[in-house]
């Protein structure tokens, strides 16, 4: 091991050490493999306090990075290595949240970083100028690992974004439907891809918001303002109900909204297809908060006291039939 490998992670580098060690490591691949491997064990490290040194934390990562993550029923494996080129990453399964928490390493590479968030999970992802990022369910982010200039992401989901202040390069959301453009602000975006709506809603600062395919394609939003754009015709809507942003903790919140409407969502966020059987059904209003680890199922049958109907789930657990037909045979 390098031994200003282990001066960088205890910080004992100055400013020209540091400069010249990660110049070395732009040339030689081997040195940045070592060095990539190391910050993620000195990551490994904070999470477990209890370890006296980076060789036995080293041990503890050969341990991590064999051990195998399984989310929801298509199982799927994240690696430290493959998530991050040039970044160490801690990774906490908590009450069934990913909670991605990013040390970046400064080597100011334009690499380009994906998170996919599967269904049933949510992410709080940290960019490198100090935005603060929560991702809900079935969401996908791509970021630079260093920003230059202007700051761009592009989202397909849903995103709460706490833009880092920065009033010369301004922070812009690339959605499927909508573009998001801050200086330094909070707001939320839901634009799923294959949906015929998005939405934008300010928490705090201004934002200007672009749907190319719309009737108006340029709208400016003041706090609690909220965009809605469906089927190409945008609203702005004012005081806008907040408890739509409870993803964030867990909560899934309705207010008099359609079960079709409800359904469609569920369908996201769990990964399985929910049918109607029933018009009338479908156009039923509830009204309702839930957590996110009740599941489909027991969403449904809580959902089901207030109206009766029948719940019935394939073997495979891949599609839900919802009816009134049913109830009343």
């Amino acid at each position: 091991m390098d031994e200003r490998i282990l001066k960088y992670l205890k910080k004992e580098l100055s400013l020209e050490e540091k400069k010249q060690l990660l110049e070395e490591v732009r040339e030689d691949d081997k040195l940045k493999f070592e060095l990539q491997q190391y910050c993620q064990i000195d990551n490994l490290y904070d999470l477990h306090p209890l370890l006296k040194n980076i060789q036995e934390g080293a041990k503890q990562y050969h341990i991590f990075e064999s051990q195998k993550l399984h989310v929801s029923k298509r199982t799927t494996f994240f690696s430290l290595r493959a998530i991050m080129a040039v970044s160490a990453v801690s990774l906490l399964l908590i009450a069934g949240t990913w909670w991605l928490t990013y040390s970046t390493l400064v080597l100011h590479e334009q690499t380009r970083q994906e998170i996919y968030v599967p269904p049933g999970q949510r992410a709080q992802v940290t960019l490198s100028d100090g935005t603060t990022v929560w991702l809900n369910a079935n969401t996908r982010l791509v970021y630079p690992t260093a920003f230059d200039g202007e700051r761009r992401v592009e989202l397909s989901g849903e995103g709460y974004f706490d833009v880092k202040s920065d009033p010369k390069n301004p922070f812009i959301v690339v959605g499927n439907q909508v573009n998001v453009t801050a200086l330094g602000t909070s707001f939320n975006v839901c634009d799923y891809i294959d949906k015929s709506e998005a939405s934008v809603f300010l928490v705090e600062g201004k934002v200007q918001v672009v749907a190319p395919q719309a009737d108006t394609d340029e709208a400016t939003l003041s706090p609690d303002q909220q965009l809605s754009l469906v089927n190409g015709k945008i609203r702005l809507l004012n005081n806008s109900d907040k408890s739509a942003l409870l993803w964030r903790q867990g909560l899934y919140s309705f207010t008099d909204e359609p079960l079709e409407s409800i359904a469609d969502k569920l369908a996201l966020y769990f990964d399985v297809r929910i049918i109607i059987e029933d018009e009338m059904l479908a156009q039923k209003r509830f009204t309702g908060k839930f957590r996110t680890n009740d599941g489909v199922m027991e969403i449904l049958r809580m959902m089901r006291r207030a109206t009766p109907f029948s719940i019935v789930r394939n073997k495979e657990h891949t599609e839900i039939i919802l009816s009134l037909k049913r109830v009343n045979k």
